[in-house]
């Protein structure tokens, strides 16, 4: 009982942080975490909590809600340089 509420739990958190993700894409993503389940029951647990179903889900995110879920990666890349030989020398851009 305790692996299934652990599951359910799993399944609505990565439904509510990824809300454009169908059942299969959950499904894979629960299954790179070790959690073998059907496309079938993903469904199944987010229908029990009231979570919409995929083809309503098909929206693309709004801006800040891309901004949020890549913060990190986009922080990270304003440290990145490249240096490129131009006829004035070596550039930093």
């Amino acid at each position: 009982m305790i692996f299934e509420q652990t599951i359910a739990e799993l399944t609505v958190r990565l439904a509510c942080e990824n809300p454009t993700w169908d059942y299969e894409k959950l499904q894979g993503a629960l299954a790179n975490l070790g959690y073998d389940l059907c496309p079938n029951t993903v469904k199944n647990i987010l229908n029990a909590h009231g979570i919409e179903p995929a083809p309503e889900q098909t929206r693309l995110p709004s801006w800040s809600e891309f901004l949020k879920s890549h913060w990190e990666s986009l922080a990270a890349t304003d440290f990145f340089t490249t240096e490129v030989w131009t006829k004035n020398g070596l550039v930093a851009c």
